[in-house]
């Protein structure tokens, strides 16, 4: 729970808030979040969620083997300039050997993620808040976008999201398929 929640001597009331309601041709894509509320109005955020529509959902899996791919040319090329400015042959010359392994396996089977931070009003309680969407090769296992909330007493919060998850996509039709089948 959030310190500023009063360690819970104050009621709470579970409350959800959406963050994302962004509409798209397939539907809207929604992230919501839920937590406690104190009777001061702060909330501690325990839980979320992200639904996106299913399109939108099998064509980031299926762009993400291609950006495994540019991952690994990019870290290679970062090592490589590394070492030339170093003067570190042996370096530079395993990244040239190692780097198109690393697409060639990113591709297929590697599995990164997309980052980046977002700036949160300071009345939240909160001062940031970072995102982790995953990318992964063709048979990559999915895997839920995860959230972490930087409180502003010092706090962590990491919150894998529930609903749509992004990864490979063979698992990612497999996953559209289990949830037209069950209606979730």
């Amino acid at each position: 729970m959030h310190p500023l929640c009063l360690g819970g001597l104050l009621p709470a009331a579970a409350v959800s808030f959406p963050v994302v309601n962004y509409p798209t041709a397939f539907g809207p894509i929604l992230l919501t979040l839920y937590g406690e509320q104190s009777i001061l109005g702060m909330v501690s955020v325990t839980a979320g969620s992200l639904y996106v529509p299913t399109p939108v959902a099998l064509a980031y899996d299926a762009i993400s083997p291609v950006a495994n791919v540019m991952l690994a040319v990019r870290d290679g090329n970062t090592a490589f300039a590394n070492a030339v400015q170093t003067g570190n042959a042996l370096g530079a010359a395993t990244a040239l050997v190692q780097t198109p392994f690393n697409a060639v396996g990113g591709f297929f089977v590697g599995g990164q993620s997309i980052t980046g931070s977002v700036d949160v009003p300071a009345y939240t309680g909160y001062t940031g808040m970072d995102y982790r969407i995953p990318v992964g090769g063709l048979f990559s296992p999915v895997s839920p976008v995860v959230l972490t909330l930087h409180g502003s007493d010092g706090t962590t919060t990491v919150l894998p999201l529930s609903g749509t998850q992004f990864g490979g996509i063979f698992a990612g039709i497999g996953s559209a398929i289990t949830s037209a089948i069950t209606g979730s």
